[in-house]
């Protein structure tokens, strides 16, 4: 995977200063499922290709901005994000750790990607759940705004405040939620409780000590 990603970065040119008519869109061409995919694979394998990394983001954050995300939109070409493609892009971030100090475009990415889930919210009036934001992407979300350390804003703290509220909901109607999910919103709470307690001044009692004992019966579990 190492030789294949440099062999894209060479093919892209990624190294060399752009054409002033091409600067930032070296990507422009790639659909978001081609972004997303790349994103996903090199965060999966641990690949810090901060050249790629650098083209992949630039342009996401281009189609954040345009805010051109569709609803219905399946051609393999389209160029606008879905909600739930932009909480892989942000899982991403957060796994590679991807912050300012690498690169201030890739703040500018976290700092602009709550808008982008928000927005979509307001236009629609749907949950996050009906916006194919479900229960792992509601998950990776609070986690990965917690790990890139994007939580204080009006809009971060907004968006972190609904997820709880709704994966709370889902929880109490279901009686359960998935282990995984619940570990990293449980270590999010954690975080937050100290370094953002108003983005988790809502979370209800009874879900802040649920999320608390699933951790610990994990963690008291035998090896």
């Amino acid at each position: 995977l190492v030789g294949l990603v440099e062999a894209l970065s060479s093919y892209l040119r990624l190294g060399e200063k752009a054409p002033s008519f091409g600067r930032g869109r070296r990507l422009l061409r790639w659909s978001c499922a081609d972004l997303v995919q790349v994103a996903l694979s090199l965060a999966h394998a641990r690949i810090d290709d901060l050249n790629l990394l650098r083209a992949i983001y630039e342009e996401s954050h281009h189609r954040l901005l345009e805010d051109a995300h569709s609803d219905f939109n399946d051609q393999e070409g389209r160029s606008s994000f879905r909600p739930w493609e932009v909480s892989i892009l942000l899982w991403a971030q957060a796994r590679l750790y991807l912050k300012a100090e690498q690169d201030p475009l890739f703040e500018e990415f976290t700092a602009d990607a709550p808008k982008f889930f928000l927005s979509s919210l307001s236009r629609n009036r749907k949950t996050l759940a009906e916006r194919g934001i479900c229960s792992q992407e509601q998950a990776n979300i609070v986690w990965s705004l917690t790990v890139l350390e994007n939580h204080q804003s009006q809009d971060a703290v907004e968006l972190i405040n609904r997820i709880f509220h709704e994966a709370a909901d889902a929880c109490n109607d279901q009686n359960a939620i998935q282990l995984e999910h619940a570990h990293q919103l449980w270590q999010a709470y954690f975080l937050l409780e100290e370094e953002s307690p108003e983005s988790v001044a809502n979370v209800p009692t009874w879900f802040a000590n649920y999320l608390q004992d699933k951790w610990k019966l994990e963690k008291a579990r035998g090896k």
